[in-house]
């Protein structure tokens, strides 16, 4: 199945992928996000859709925040027409609800959950649309990753050097920015190239220091250049370290298109 999917460029070098997804017969703009463990619902979509409760509340964890989110039935939706199975999904107040991108309120975040049980997804950066499943393309550049995560959640996680340093980063479409725990990036002095920002993740916003995220590799490949962000991470706390950070849709972009093979765990990137 191949969706349009929505590219967002900001000056600051941030980059943002968005396709429609149907909740109770209205549709949003959801964030693709293979960062998201289970996709994630705007609490205010579960108002409008009159989705029920199912459990209490849970917390999980955002790229710079713990999160607390509502478990509900999310029976009736669908992605390009095509009806999704039911499912329980967290709902919180992300970060960007309310915004709108070509007429549609982001509802929250489509997530590995999906992109999982279609075995792989592929983001057309240049072309702009989505592809659930179907073949992988194949590819010079490809980087072999770890699936992380249980309970029908799902984390993608990539060997990498970063200044020399052996270490371990997720590999996050949601990520507009490249991100770095700020002691990590300090540790291999990543250079400060700017102010303090802000960064939005799943439902915080934090002062975050823009660095030159350069020198890293994925398996054997060499990404580009980008200026990201650090920040004290919540994936660099609760793995103590071994997760120093997020490689994200600024860096992910400049390739035509990425694919996520979940069933040969790797990641394809075509230019």
């Amino acid at each position: 199945m191949t969706v349009p999917m929505t590219v967002v460029r900001s000056k600051d070098g941030a980059v943002m992928a968005l396709a429609v997804v149907s909740v109770a017969g209205k549709p949003y703009a959801f964030i693709v996000d293979t960062g998201a463990s289970v996709t994630i619902l705007d609490s205010k979509v579960v108002e409008e859709a009159g989705l029920q409760t199912a459990g209490a509340k849970i917390t999980g964890s955002g790229a710079a925040c713990p999160t607390v989110s509502q478990p509900v039935h999310l029976q009736d939706w669908s992605i390009g027409g095509e009806a999704m199975p039911p499912a329980t999904a967290p709902s919180t107040s992300i970060a960007f609800a309310g915004k709108k991108f070509h007429g549609l309120t982001v509802g929250g975040l489509l997530g590995a959950d999906v992109f999982r049980a279609f075995g792989s997804v592929r983001l057309d950066y240049a072309g702009g649309s989505l592809r659930l499943g179907g073949p992988v393309d194949a590819g010079k550049q490809t980087v072999p990753i770890l699936l992380a995560g249980g309970n029908g959640s799902t984390e993608i996680v990539a060997s990498v050097r970063l200044h020399g340093t052996a270490t371990h980063m997720l590999v996050d479409t949601g990520a507009s920015r490249t991100t770095v725990d700020s002691t990590f990036a300090d540790r291999v002095g990543l250079q400060k190239v700017g102010k303090q920002v802000k960064l939005s993740s799943v439902s915080c916003t934090s002062s975050s220091q823009e660095v030159t995220v350069d020198q890293l590799t994925a398996g054997t490949v060499d990404l580009p250049t980008v200026t990201g962000v650090s920040v004290g991470t919540e994936n660099a706390k609760k793995s103590n370290g071994h997760l120093v950070g997020l490689i994200g849709s600024d860096v992910l972009s400049t390739y035509k298109t990425v694919t996520f093979d979940y069933t040969d765990r790797k990641i394809v990137l075509a230019s």
